[in-house]
């Protein structure tokens, strides 16, 4: 009996040891202006092209974890899927420095030096890269299209906006990408916006200029709930410059989430009519850096 259990023991250890966990995410940091900076990074076994990897790097919201965002954006199963490079980044004191912030660090450069030590370490497609954030991470994203547009093929924003100074001082080089999702029941970050955040729909015109699109829209969608009542609408802007696009998703009854979100993200109501990870990945794709500049060394 003893043996039976034995090899019962064994056969499980080996079952495992061959079991490919796609969950499984590594912890890398390095010391980035005198602070140890860390990331969780998901690389899948698959790669999405001959091209490499193309990058999606998610940025939490204020008060949140590297951890979290990747449990809720689902982000880790879709890279396993799709073949793509999923990054997880850790904000100093919970937050990032888009302009307005808790400390003085520069994220900008962090979140560049970062991408440049994961080109050295995997074979990435360099005119794929994406950001994304939910919150204090969206304004991030804003930030990274407004100064490293030389780098970003495109980016996207749930329950964030943009500063009125971020928005005054933003003169990317070249036109990126942009979806915006955004509830209008969010109590937060205001869909209207408020004293110190521009709103939603003047941030969505804001990218439709600087990426020269038709001012008016080419596609307007509709999702709808289990009662047929629209619940989310998606309005595009395109073909931009570059072969970009400018979205906005404007989710009716939405509140401060993530829509589809796998767990726990945010406040007031979650929208489950649509998955903003699958719908940022379809967009994501059809976005390619045009104009692609190496960063100098």
């Amino acid at each position: 009996m003893m043996g039976f259990y034995r090899i019962s023991f064994l056969l499980a250890m080996l079952f495992l040891c061959g079991t490919h966990n796609i969950h499984s995410q590594e912890r890398k940091s390095f010391e980035f202006e005198g602070l140890e900076r860390s990331f969780l990074v998901k690389v899948p076994e698959k790669m999405y092209s001959e091209s490499g990897y193309p990058v999606v790097v998610a940025l939490h919201g204020f008060t949140q974890s590297a951890r979290r965002i990747s449990n809720y954006s689902g982000f880790v199963e879709m890279a396993e899927e799709e073949g793509f490079i999923a990054i997880f980044p850790q904000g100093i004191q919970a937050s990032w420095n888009f302009g307005i912030t808790l400390n003085n660090v520069d994220d900008v450069a962090f979140l560049s030096s970062m991408l440049d030590s994961l080109e050295k370490w995997y074979p990435v497609d360099s005119e794929r890269i994406y950001f994304c954030g939910f919150s204090n991470g969206a304004f991030m994203s804003f930030e990274m299209a407004c100064r490293m547009s030389h780098r970003l093929a495109a980016i996207a924003s749930v329950g964030g906006s943009m500063g009125r100074s971020q928005f005054l001082d933003c003169e990317p080089e070249y036109p990126v990408g942009v979806m915006i999702v955004h509830g209008n029941d969010d109590r937060v970050i205001l869909f209207e916006g408020q004293s110190w955040v521009k709103p939603v729909e003047e941030v969505t015109d804001h990218w439709v200029l600087q990426n020269g699109c038709n001012m008016v829209r080419d596609t307007m969608e509709t999702f709808s709930n289990d009662q047929g009542v629209i619940s989310v609408v998606r309005m595009s802007h395109s073909p931009c410059q570059d072969q970009t696009a400018v979205e906005l998703w404007k989710v009716y009854g939405g509140g401060h989430t993530w829509p589809g979100s796998r767990a726990h993200s945010g406040s007031g109501r979650t929208n489950r009519d649509i998955d903003a990870s699958a719908k940022m990945w379809q967009f994501f794709t059809r976005h390619k850096r045009a104009n692609f500049q190496p960063e100098t060394k």
